[in-house]
């Protein structure tokens, strides 16, 4: 029923060098993010199937899977420190409105001279300090 003349080849099975080595570098990216050693499994018969050696093809995946690890390890470090930021902003924070609670205390006299002191030690600016102060407490001094 069909020919040669009708059959349509969709993946050609020589590839110029380049694109066997994208496919091979594909491959490798597709099996790194598996499970752990799953591509082990799959490794002669994609090896096979690229027209590759096995060992070239384990060395790319085990380098794909170092770069992965790699990343993920840069991404933990980040969100820690991002983590870190935050705990310390939170931190300083609560020494702020512990400030605030012990300034509000005072007669409104000895506030000012207080709030520019919070401000010299937080440097920040004395308005920012006194306007954050209102805010916190509800109190203009």
């Amino acid at each position: 029923m069909s020919d040669e003349k009708n059959v349509v080849q969709l993946r050609p099975k020589t590839a110029d060098p380049e694109e066997r080595q994208r496919r091979a570098q594909d491959k490798a990216e597709y099996r790194a993010k598996g499970y752990e050693g799953e591509w082990l499994f799959f490794l002669n018969s994609d090896a096979e199937e690229l027209g590759i050696e096995p060992v070239l093809l384990k060395q790319l995946i085990q380098a794909q899977v170092r770069e992965n690890k790699k990343q993920a390890d840069a991404l933990k470090a980040e969100q820690r420190r991002a983590e870190e930021r935050a705990a310390a902003a939170r931190k300083e924070e609560e020494r702020k409105r512990k400030e605030y609670k012990k300034i509000s205390t005072l007669p409104r006299a000895e506030r000012e001279p207080e709030l520019a002191d919070v401000a010299r030690r937080f440097d920040a600016p004395v308005e920012e300090v006194a306007a954050e102060y209102t805010e916190c407490i509800g109190d203009k001094t």
